[in-house]
């Protein structure tokens, strides 16, 4: 039984059951109760009917049970039809009394609504006329149960027929339709039944469809099957129908209506419309090819040939056919085409034959035959399809070559360097000579399956390509690798002379080992780009290591380390051990330091115990001064040299490019004001180049001008970068500055923000920014996109002057924006400095409805008291805690965080997720919105609009919710 809506102004389930059971309690007909399928109230006429002493013994207890075998199916059926429907339903059954007797009776249910369930009142007729009339009415019982059970298999069989079945009255309305007419349509039998069948296909499908058919249907009516095809367009495709109208005249002849049959043959019509494609396509291609098309019986007796061997032959297609076409074989080849055929159709084998065919001038021209069975799915053969395609320019360029063959041969086999043919279109060995075989110790046999690409190392061939392909004149080449059998490399020059025979292109090569000449060359100059006592790289090698890395590091946008080196305190060594002991100590301390780096990387001796090492492919400033760290801590450990063993310590400058510089000269001599501040802060260290110290003190001043510049001309650019929930779900950007640089490009703020902040400029560039996020933000809502709120951060200076709430108000009122959309970052470090005045400042900040978020939040020194008392809204976890999420203790720490901020109340976020990794670990923690290079990189707002969706693409809501804006970048 199903339930019902609740309705407040109904009585109370309770109350609603006391009145209906003391209404029936006295009445003598017998009355029970059901509610789903358990009876819940029986009358003292029911139980003296039944025969049972008390209701108790029945209540709780599904109905069904009482019903004997033979009635107990079609009584669930009656159950539900009346617990489904809205007037009394009536239905005969046979039901087992308390002492064992069965009893039939006739039931009529009625459903009483309740507050919030069906409840079923069947009222049973008098059971003692029941009794005396039993016998007839058993017998109308069982016909009655014949015609249901008859019905219900017609109804079974109907549902389970594939196509459309329905009956229309004379009316032209639905009757009744089989299930798969519901399903085809999305309808329930109630949205069908009893309307016309015109209305619902206009509504379903379209007027001009049920246009069409409405003669179809008048027709019926009239009396005459109609049986046509129609093309249906329904749920976006287009089906092809048979539909049959057979009328339903009564024992008059008047048509009472009719039965619709539909049944759906796309498929077999797309299947026809296929074949015949089909067969216009191989008609067509019969037609174009140069080639005779032929298939053969089982038998190898031909039944058909295309109209191309008249044209051909001259001879009439007919004249060709069985076994015929031997006629047009030259005489000579007509054994041998015989006996090929004959064996080819024993063996099942795909046919591939060369013979002579005569032409309408009388001549003959060489043909290849070639066939292939074609098999049932037995693995039969049915027939045999094939072509005969003229190679007769072929034939005689092939002749040709081994004609010209035969005049090159002497020269070719005995001369004493290796020398080869190969075809320039496949690259394959055609010929090889002896000095060949010998020379790179493969057999003849080998070198003929093989193309000239495999004697060259793997790594060469998309470099030499273009020479292997040379078809233009004679050429010199060289010196290039080769490669033996046995994988051992050398040198060789080659000459090439490319050449012709017949339609054929091929090239003659003759090679020349010039490996010790080019040993020779190496080591004079690897002599010229090493230092002769580590063999390391010297200053040449180095400058071209450098450029190539920084041509690496432009195109990926990464960074290079480059690092000056010095031993601090090497004299000594020299002084107390000799210069001996002091080039060991330098080899084996050089040797440590490589050790540590990466192949990628390079370490060079410039002098002296002067190094520098450049490393590559870094992604951030962070990550240089960490190989520069790693490289003091290499010496960590004693260093044995002989028998003695040194504890040596290294300064060490280092200056990144591009923010330090873009040049070798510029970065060496920034590492090396670098180098000079480690020694002058106590050796053993390594120190970073600064743009606010000597060198860097014109790059800071052209900075400073540039930022005074940006700031009278608003030259900044704002990036913005989305923040997701862990579902994907936009939620709100962060505003990031940048400045234009007029050779660098854009700045990133750890360029320009330091000197901002000492020429006290850093607080108009808040400003700024605080402004031109609010703009471009109500720039997006006017043009209809669903905005998200933007998070701008806040200085020290901005913060320390006291007067932000009221400079962010101004703003706020300037742009017409709501406060809620405008989230403030502040570091943490900031807050702790002055607590109290944090907390006066942030509440003001709240009253105007901003929110507010603590970021890099970890690096500080918080005290969970003050944190607390802060009035926050979010919390940014700092990406050096992501970073390495996954080491060891490193979760814990994070998820101590995560949970503080719970208790408080905060949103949590996740900053600088890079990898899938570090998002599936954060999700787990349970942090609620993520922002990284994983998601989203920062963009300028014509870009990051992409990610916006407009106002009006989020109006409707479905089953599942809103519609929410979804990151199309989050798809792990």
């Amino acid at each position: 039984m199903k339930r019902i809506q609740h309705d407040p102004g109904a009585p109370s389930t309770s109350n609603a059951r006391n009145l209906i059971e003391a209404s029936l309690g006295a009445i003598p007909v017998p009355v029970c109760l059901l509610s789903g399928e358990s009876m819940t109230f029986a009358n003292e006429a029911w139980l003296r009917m039944m025969r049972f002493a008390a209701v108790i013994d029945l209540c709780g207890k599904p109905f069904w049970d009482l019903a004997a075998e033979e009635s107990r199916k079609n009584l669930l059926s009656f159950l539900q039809e009346a617990g489904e429907s809205t007037a009394p339903t009536s239905w005969v059954c046979r039901l087992v009394r308390g002492d064992g007797t069965t009893i039939s009776v006739e039931a009529t249910a009625q459903p009483l609504r309740t507050s919030d369930a069906i409840i079923l009142q069947i009222t049973f007729k008098d059971w003692a006329e029941a009794e005396s009339g039993r016998a007839e009415f058993t017998v109308r019982e069982a016909a009655e149960v014949e015609l249901a059970r008859k019905k219900a298999q017609l109804q079974l069989i109907l549902d389970n027929v594939p196509a459309l079945i329905g009956y229309v009255d004379a009316e032209g309305r639905y009757q009744w339709v089989n299930r798969a007419y519901e399903k085809w349509y999305g309808l329930h039998p109630r949205e069908v039944v009893g309307r016309r069948s015109l209305d619902v296909l206009k509504e379903r499908i379209g007027e001009e469809y049920a246009e069409r058919l409405r003669p179809k249907i008048e027709a019926a009516l009239l009396g005459v099957q109609v049986t046509f095809e129609a093309t249906h367009h329904f749920g976006g495709k287009d089906r092809n129908l048979v539909l049959t109208y057979s009328p339903d005249p009564d024992e008059s002849g008047k048509v009472r209506g009719f039965v619709l049959m539909v049944t759906d043959f796309t498929e077999e019509y797309r299947a026809r419309q296929e074949l015949r494609a089909s067969e216009q396509r191989f008609r067509t291609l019969a037609a174009a090819l140069p080639s005779v098309l032929w298939t053969t019986t089982v038998n190898g007796e031909i039944d058909y040939l295309s109209e191309r061997f008249t044209q051909i032959t001259g001879q009439r297609v007919e004249s060709g056919l069985g076994t015929a076409w031997l006629r047009v074989i030259h005489p000579e080849d007509v054994p041998g085409a015989l006996t090929c055929w004959q064996e080819t159709l024993a063996s099942g084998e795909p046919l591939d034959q060369q013979y002579r065919v005569l032409q309408q001038d009388g001549s003959y021209r060489w043909f290849l035959a070639r066939g292939l069975p074609q098999r049932n799915e037995a693995g039969e053969i049915v027939r045999w399809v094939g072509v005969s395609t003229d190679i007769h320019q072929q034939v005689l360029a092939e002749e040709a070559i081994r004609a010209s063959e035969q005049r090159y041969r002497l020269l070719f086999e005995d001369n004493p360097h290796p020398m080869w043919t190969y075809d320039l279109d496949t690259l394959s060995f055609t010929s090889v000579n002896d000095a060949a075989i010998l020379q790179y110790g493969y057999t003849r046999e080998e070198f003929l399956r093989m193309s000239v690409a495999e004697i060259r190392p793997a790594e060469d061939v998309a470099a030499v390509m273009a020479l292997l392909k040379n078809t233009g004149h004679t050429l010199r080449a060289g010196p290039l690798r080769h490669k033996k059998k046995d994988g051992s490399i050398f040198w060789v020059e080659v000459a090439g002379h490319p050449f012709s025979i017949g339609t054929g292109r091929s090239c003659l090569v003759l090679a020349q080992d010039v490996s010790e000449r080019v040993r020779l060359e190496e080591e004079l100059t690897r002599r010229a780009q090493h230092d002769s006592l580590t063999g390391l790289p010297n200053r040449r090698l180095l400058a071209d290591r450098f450029e190539q890395a920084t041509e690496r590091a432009k195109r990926n946008a990464q960074h290079v380390a480059l690092m000056t080196i010095d031993f601090d305190r090497f004299k000594q060594v020299n002084d107390t051990f000799g210069h001996q002991i002091g080039d060991e100590f330098l080899k084996a301390v050089a040797q440590r330091i490589r050790s540590r780096l990466r192949g990628s990387d390079t370490l060079a001796r410039t002098g002296g115990d002067e190094f520098v090492v450049v490393a590559e492919a870094i992604d951030t400033i962070d990550g240089c001064m960490e190989v520069a760290n790693a490289l003091v801590e290499s010496l960590r450990e004693p260093v044995p040299v002989g028998d003695l063993e040194f504890k040596p310590t290294i300064s060490v400058g280092l200056a990144i490019y591009p923010p330090d510089g873009t040049t070798l000269d510029d970065l060496t001599r920034r590492a090396d004001y670098g180098l000079f501040h480690a020694k002058t802060a106590g050796r053993n260290c390594c120190k970073r180049y600064s743009t606010s110290e000597r060198g860097g003190v014109q790059e800071a001043m052209q900075i400073e001008r540039l930022l005074r510049e940006a700031l009278e001309s608003g030259n900044f650019e704002l990036h913005y970068q989305p923040l997701f929930s862990t579902n994907g779900e936009l939620k709100s950007m962060e505003a990031l500055v940048r400045l234009p640089h007029p050779e660098l490009g854009l700045l990133s703020p750890a360029r320009f923000i330091p000197i901002a902040e000492e020429s006290g400029l850093i607080s108009s560039i808040g400003l700024w920014v605080l402004r031109e996020a609010c703009r471009q933000t109500m720039e997006w809502a006017a043009q209809g996109f669903k905005v998200v709120p933007v998070a701008v951060n806040v200085s020290a200076a901005q913060f320390g002057r006291g007067d932000l709430a009221e400079e962010v108000k101004r703003v706020l009122e300037e742009f017409g924006m709501r406060p809620h959309m405008l989230e403030l970052e502040l570091t943490e470090s900031l807050l702790m400095q002055n607590v109290d005045q944090s907390c006066q400042q942030l509440r003001l900040l709240k009253e105007i409805g901003v929110r507010i978020a603590v970021d890099d939040f970890g690096t500080g020194y918080s005290s969970l008291s003050y944190l607390h008392a802060l009035p926050l809204d979010i919390l940014k976890i700092d990406r050096s805690f992501i970073r390495v999420i996954t080491a060891p203790g490193s979760s814990p720490i994070v998820k101590a965080i995560v949970e503080l901020g719970k208790n408080l109340g905060l949103t949590i976020v996740a900053e600088g997720v890079e990898t899938e990794v570090q998002f599936h670990e954060m999700k787990r923690l349970g942090c609620d919105l993520l922002q990284g290079y994983l998601f989203a990189v920062p963009e300028c707002g014509s870009k990051i609009s992409s990610f916006l969706t407009r106002g009006d693409e989020c109006n409707e809501q479905d089953e599942d919710g809103p519609c929410s804006i979804t990151s199309r970048v989050l798809e792990i």
